[in-house]
């Protein structure tokens, strides 16, 4: 049997799923007196995907819907509204197989981009799948770093 050669991740489609990567921690991003853009944040979506936020007190289970929904309660309930929301990522590691890929995006929370207080890190475990050509968010499973559960080396930058 023919040994095969490891082929790296396609540029093309390296420039895709970082492309997507950022348009998600841009659109769930906003400065104060905005919202998220809810409809960029749809369009990342492939049909039927779940968001899921692995907590201490149970597990999560949202679609787009619920997660829009929930998070909108937040800007209402919360200073969130009014004083903005930013969350971009520092790490990253990619693994890819012909349609699916699966992304661990270490991330960081603050209520602005130049604020020096974090609100949160964690860590975002994307799983994309590639539908007629087009790279769409299928999950994303979150947990957040907490006292007991610290973000481990090889997960930051």
């Amino acid at each position: 049997m023919k040994e095969r050669e490891e082929r790296p991740i396609a540029s093309v489609d390296m420039m895709a799923i970082d492309t997507m990567v950022k348009a998600l921690y841009d659109a769930v991003s906003f400065r104060v007196g905005e919202e998220p853009d809810w409809h960029r944040l749809r369009s990342l979506f492939a049909p039927n995907a779940q968001l899921i936020h692995a907590r201490t007190e149970g597990t999560v289970v949202l679609t787009i819907e619920g997660f829009i929904a929930g998070y909108q309660q937040n800007l209402q309930t919360t200073d969130l509204g009014t004083k903005g929301f930013f969350e971009s990522e520092i790490a990253r590691q990619v693994q890819y197989f012909g349609n699916i890929a699966h992304i661990f995006s270490t991330f960081e929370s603050r209520h602005n981009q130049q604020d020096t207080v974090l609100l949160a890190r964690g860590i975002n475990s994307i799983q994309l799948v590639k539908h007629h050509h087009q790279w769409r968010v299928m999950t994303i499973l979150w947990d957040d770093e907490r006292n007991d559960n610290f973000i481990p080396p090889q997960y930051l930058p």
